[in-house]
């Protein structure tokens, strides 16, 4: 993991929030201090910048991806603006 700065973020942990598991990543805080992007990138420079990646997903999700990833699953789903969209503008 690197930030908009080119710095390194270390793996620090694993957290799990219900079925989903994310790896965690932090930059370390003397890095965040004196950074450009700080105001940007890093509400608490003095912990350093904290990034979470979702390594796990809920399977009825992961199963949706995957069939939306057919071409007939975006076939119908390319009808859904006119449909769906237009009333809901």
């Amino acid at each position: 993991m690197q930030c908009p700065a080119g710095k390194i973020l270390e793996y620090v942990r694993q957290s799990k929030k219900g079925d989903r598991t994310y790896g965690q990543y932090q930059a370390a805080g003397r890095d965040c201090r004196g950074c450009e992007y700080q105001e940007q990138c890093c509400p608490r420079p003095q912990q350093g910048r904290l990034v979470s990646i979702r390594m796990t997903e809920n399977g009825e999700v992961a199963a949706f991806r995957e069939k939306m990833r057919t071409e007939a699953a975006q076939d119908i789903y390319k009808k859904r603006g006119p449909v769906a969209e237009f009333p809901n503008a």
